[in-house]
């Protein structure tokens, strides 16, 4: 039973719950005419690649695609806010690390391998590259929404990098620290027109 629940019912229902708090944090967003900007930003793949829980909650349930599906909401949540005046900005998936970030911090004295602390650039680009795509395709269909991807900022032409010079990017394989919340922050300000 315990298994059963964990694997099929939990992760149903926590996506069944963040698609409600969406949709009604949109509503709010929507109904409140000071707020004139809006960045969405999330874990994209969680919609589209990386879970196996299908959208049965929403009108689309029909649909066995889960690209299909996430381009159909992502559109209609990006229409709403154009429809009620908002700028629209999407800001990518940060780049995903292939292994934990606490291998990259130096432990003691005379300690000098400190793991490999960066990937290729391109495998975070193949593993995103039909997501991105979808987000791209949407943003296509309206003026003035902008993208931002955060891999601007946290990699080079060819290398993604847990942190450099001592100072690390991720807290895990996603989220930043403060130091790369920082490093990619100043590099939106300076490419997103806000």
């Amino acid at each position: 039973f315990k298994k059963a629940v964990s694997s099929q019912l939990l992760p149903q229902t926590c996506m069944k719950t963040h698609y409600f708090m969406m949709e009604r944090a949109l509503d709010i967003v929507n109904n409140n005419s000071n707020i004139k900007t809006v960045i969405l930003a999330s874990r994209w793949g969680l919609f589209t690649y990386h879970s196996e829980v299908p959208y049965v909650w929403t009108k689309y349930s029909e649909i066995k695609d889960r690209y299909q599906i996430f381009e159909k909401l992502f559109s209609e949540s990006i229409e709403k806010l154009i429809n009620n005046g908002k700028n629209v900005i999407v800001v990518l998936d940060n780049p995903q690390l292939p292994s934990d970030p606490k291998k990259c911090i130096k432990t003691r004295p005379f300690l000098n391998y400190r793991g490999n602390c960066l990937f290729k650039k391109q495998d975070y680009l193949s593993r995103e590259a039909r997501t991105n795509e979808v987000i791209s395709k949407v943003v296509k269909k309206f003026d003035n929404v902008q993208i931002y991807n955060p891999a601007d900022a946290l990699c080079d032409n060819k290398y993604c990098y847990f942190g450099k010079d001592d100072n690390m990017y991720y807290h895990d394989d996603s989220h930043l620290t403060d130091f790369g919340s920082k490093l990619v922050a100043e590099d939106f300000l300076e490419k997103v027109e806000l």
